[in-house]
């Protein structure tokens, strides 16, 4: 989702609970930098608000979270898993053939030399 598209869900969210006094600009200004919530797609954001009804309150970003992997792993357990991510939705860049690693993970180089490994999203979510 897009930041504005998040700032729409969580509206809605606060639509549907308008009594529950919450920091809407403070939700909207830690969401929208989520690299999960960023990486979900439009159709799981509006698949998510059943689960949020169902929760009968605001839920935190580490709550909303927690929905949108459960919503992930029940969408990735309908269908074979991924060869690539195997049904994570998160790409680590290592493959194996035959045994044997033909790529290594994503690695970069940080500060003071420091190697860091990274995920991305999987060819699957895309």
């Amino acid at each position: 989702m897009t930041p504005i598209q998040i700032d729409s869900m969580i509206d809605k969210i606060c639509g549907m609970y308008p009594t529950t006094p919450v920091p809407r600009n403070g939700m909207k200004a830690l969401w929208r930098e989520d690299a999960l919530l960023l990486s979900i797609d439009v159709k799981q954001g509006r698949e998510i608000m059943g689960l949020v009804e169902k929760h009968n309150t605001i839920p935190s970003l580490p709550e909303i979270k927690g929905m949108f992997r459960t919503l992930l792993k029940e969408s990735v357990g309908s269908v074979a898993p991924c060869t690539i991510c195997n049904g994570t939705g998160w790409d680590d860049g290592l493959r194996i053939e035959d045994g044997v690693v033909v790529h290594e993970r994503f690695t970069s180089v940080g500060n003071f030399g420091n190697v860091c490994t990274a995920v991305a999203k999987c060819e699957c979510r895309k």
